[in-house]
């Protein structure tokens, strides 16, 4: 079964081969390529593990340090690149390649100053030792935890930038962390029977690394099959950046130039030029687009829709989508029309997102609806 590593570790460099011919790449393509090497370079540890080859060179465990220490903060790094619209690293990135340099340090003797060949049987009893061990073995669990409430914080400040969740909705990244975490949780069971149980299951053992080649090859799959997915371009400005903190707190608005009678005003015209223009109808209609019309600033208008109508922009432009498709379902002379065809009409753009919406704002699915009030 040792092939079943080397050809999780082939199909890595495969894999970040193909991203890296990608046209037009971006930082965030390169964190994700050093990603799926890092879990390639694991695959290749698990391979001279089993082989033998680990007995002869102690050294490669190097390779098993860095896959525990660098994964959880890559996929960390490279989730703040797509999603913030910048492709620089930052100071406060680095902060992310601590627990590597500390667990580094922990271990240095054993590579350098040790004569025991056995990595399992090192223990040199310091603090420094102890706290390594500690940092290596939790790090990745945490930054799972911390990668999770990234997306989820990230998917609500979506809602008050877009009126739509195609191409902009956090499926891919979703996929990655999950992915990363099912991985995870096969890991750490292993780990407890062997070392709770003092058992060995080796038919598990393989299960584990069949996990980890699937998700490698999801990354591959998913990442050359779908639009927009290796790079999610807010297109910010420090402005909008500056919204998006504000994103359904009214009191964080306290400090902003836009008085009461400017807010009724826009509010007005805002409210004038949807019913009447029918901007909604574009689906692709986002904060920006819509601000621009209007002849005002992304901020400003976020204030209205936040403070005044009580809700986000998703929510505010997906309501007149809705009242739209309701009247256009109970209207005689579109009887003939598919659903989804007055839906995209309306201004949707995904049929997902349409019946969640029209069933979240009636209580009924579009053709219930249809039956009950076309009679």
């Amino acid at each position: 079964m040792n092939s079943i590593y080397l050809i999780g570790f082939i199909q890595s460099l495969f894999v970040s081969s193909l991203l890296l011919l990608k046209k037009r790449k971006v930082l965030s393509d390169f964190i994700l390529v050093l990603f799926i090497l890092v879990m390639g370079a694991f695959l290749f540890f698990s391979y001279s593990d089993r082989s033998g080859l680990l007995d002869k060179k102690p050294f490669i465990f190097i390779l098993d340090i860095l896959y525990w220490t660098l994964i959880g903060p890559l996929l960390y790094i490279y989730f703040d690149l797509i999603t913030s619209g910048s492709q620089k690293l930052s100071p406060k990135h680095l902060i992310h390649l601590l627990p590597t340099v500390v667990v580094l340090a922990g271990f240095y003797p054993f590579f350098f100053q040790n004569e025991v060949s056995d990595f399992f049987k090192y223990d040199p009893e310091t603090l420094m030792h102890t706290i390594s061990v500690y940092v290596w073995y939790y790090n990745s669990p945490l930054y799972y935890v911390i990668c999770l409430f990234f997306l989820y914080a990230h998917k609500k400040k979506i809602k008050n930038y877009y009126s739509f969740t195609r191409n902009v909705d956090l499926a891919w990244l979703f996929y990655l962390v999950h992915g990363f975490a099912a991985f995870l949780v096969f890991g750490h069971l292993i780990g407890v029977f062997r070392a709770i149980f003092a058992v060995d299951l080796p038919g598990i053992f393989q299960y584990n690394w069949i996990v980890m080649i699937i998700y490698i090859f999801g990354m591959g799959y998913y990442g050359f099959r779908q639009k927009g997915l290796f790079f999610m371009n807010f297109e910010e400005n420090s402005e909008t950046i500056a919204f998006e903190n504000k994103f359904n707190n009214p009191s964080a608005y306290k400090k902003s130039n836009l008085n009461d009678l400017e807010a009724v005003e826009l509010e007005t015209r805002l409210r004038k030029e949807m019913n009447e223009k029918k901007l909604y109808l574009d689906c692709e209609l986002d904060l920006r687009d819509l601000a621009e019309k209007l002849q005002t600033s992304p901020h400003k208008l976020s204030q209205v829709i936040n403070v005044r109508m009580h809700c986000n922009f998703y929510e505010f432009v997906n309501e007149y989508r809705i009242n739209e498709v309701k009247k256009a379902l109970i209207d005689p002379q579109n009887q003939h029309l598919k659903i989804m065809a007055v839906a995209y009409d309306s201004g949707f753009n995904s049929k997902s997102s349409f019946y969640n919406i029209f069933s979240k704002s009636t209580g009924l699915n579009p053709t219930k609806y249809k039956e009950q009030y076309s009679e």
